[in-house]
């Protein structure tokens, strides 16, 4: 199996690269190899099957990312004589800290400097159905909770946790489900929609509702991400020892002969 650096190698010395790659960034270049020879590598130990080649990632795909170096990111942008003239807009301030970094001179010798509104961590670009996310590293020590109290948990339907401390019982979550149940029977309903409209003529209207169901997919997938952080949050801090029992679902389900099961398309609030 070829090595990252000889793969590096022969990309970039390849004479059918698009112009728009020869004038990228060496780095951005080299990144995306050795993340395709690392996704490559991880995928035959865990044998799944592979094409004869290799091929680009499809535009459609859902997440895609972009690694910067450290030094890419000050100014409080990336890439700052490539994008300049361009704004940078944000739901919120990016974060930035000068960092100190030595620079070797010709000499031999080490020269200190500054790199202003910068980050002391490599950045990354993650674009998610249409939206893009920055992220900064940043390290933490965790901290132990000073409580000594311990808590039960039982994960349900209805109620997403029922809790039990030795004095009290805790409810967490009634009701929710209720709310994102709703929200998924309005996408089966915009799925139902979406598949009616066929031929060329209704391509637009196909992406119009495609838009309106993932917009509704980010709003469950917010509400879900909001209280399992806040639960996370309140239990680390209000116990010391938390027990959850395992949750087997494959078990739960009758397996009869040959005959497989398929799930209907208007399914979204039962897998949900």
């Amino acid at each position: 199996m070829i090595s990252k650096y000889d793969l590096r190698k022969v990309i970039l010395n390849s004479e059918s690269l698009p112009d728009w790659i020869k004038k990228s960034p060496y780095h951005l270049k080299v990144n995306a190899i050795y993340d395709a020879n690392a996704a490559f590598k991880t995928s035959r130990k865990s044998g799944t099957k592979q094409p004869s080649c290799g091929k680009f990632r499809s535009i459609r795909d859902r997440i895609q990312s972009i690694k910067f170096r450290v030094e890419d990111f000050k100014k409080g942008t990336w890439l700052p004589s490539l994008t300049k003239g361009l704004n940078l807009l944000a739901s919120e301030p990016i974060p930035t800290i000068n960092v100190e970094y030595q620079q070797k001179q010709k000499d031999g010798t080490y020269k200190s400097c500054v790199r202003e509104q910068s980050w002391n961590a490599e950045t990354q670009l993650v674009y998610d159905k249409k939206r893009w996310f920055a992220v900064f590293p940043k390290e933490f020590k965790p901290e132990s909770s000073k409580s000594q109290s311990i808590i039960a948990l039982d994960p349900g339907v209805r109620s997403f946790l029922t809790g039990f401390d030795g004095e009290k019982f805790v409810d967490i979550g009634q009701g929710d489900i209720t709310r994102i149940f709703r929200l998924g029977q309005h996408i089966d309903r915009l799925i139902s929609h979406k598949t009616a409209l066929k031929g060329r003529q209704h391509k637009h209207k196909r992406q119009r509702v495609q838009k309106k169901i993932n917009s509704l997919l980010i709003r469950i997938r917010n509400l879900i991400d909001e209280v399992h952080k806040k639960v996370a949050k309140w239990l680390t801090t209000e116990y010391r020892v938390i027990f959850i029992p395992t949750f087997e679902s494959s078990q739960m389900v009758a397996k009869s002969g040959k005959k497989k099961r398929k799930l209907n398309s208007k399914t979204y609030p039962n897998v949900a």
